[in-house]
């Protein structure tokens, strides 16, 4: 049984290399493309925990700046009011705190930024060149 010549076989160097640089050219930029999608679509399961985040800094501030007058005055029929604002200071604190502390267990759930997809398929790519390379084509 005759073996068939592989395709190009007659084919110059030159014209070997130039269609070589082609399709090396043509996969990166395929790669490329499966990288960038893969982050994409890893980035926007973390837009949830930045914006629980974005909540627990609005409560962090309001601990320190905006103190509300009326459960100062409410605790002040209780308390002393520099000890109504502190607990009003405090309870906004815990809140603060509580929020944070959800972002950050929402933000460790979310995928890391890996690409599963692109190291498969470039180690493919690899090893169907090596493959190749044995079988001589």
């Amino acid at each position: 049984m005759a073996r068939e010549a592989p395709p190009g076989a007659g084919l110059p160097l030159a014209e070997l290399l130039r269609r070589l640089a082609v399709d090396l050219g043509m996969l990166v930029r395929q790669e490329l493309a499966l990288a960038r999608s893969e982050l994409v679509a890893k980035g926007k399961g973390a837009a949830r925990p930045i914006g629980l985040f974005a909540f627990a800094a609005l409560f962090g501030i309001g601990a320190f700046a905006a103190l509300t007058v009326a459960l100062i005055a409410a605790l002040a029929f209780v308390l002393q009011l520099w000890a109504a604002a502190l607990a009003v200071t405090l309870g906004y604190g815990f809140i603060a705190l509580l929020a944070a502390l959800a972002a950050k267990r929402a933000l460790s759930r979310a995928a890391t930024p890996s690409l599963e997809q692109t190291f498969a398929s470039v180690k493919a790519d690899v090893e169907a060149v090596r493959a190749g390379v044995r079988n001589g084509r």
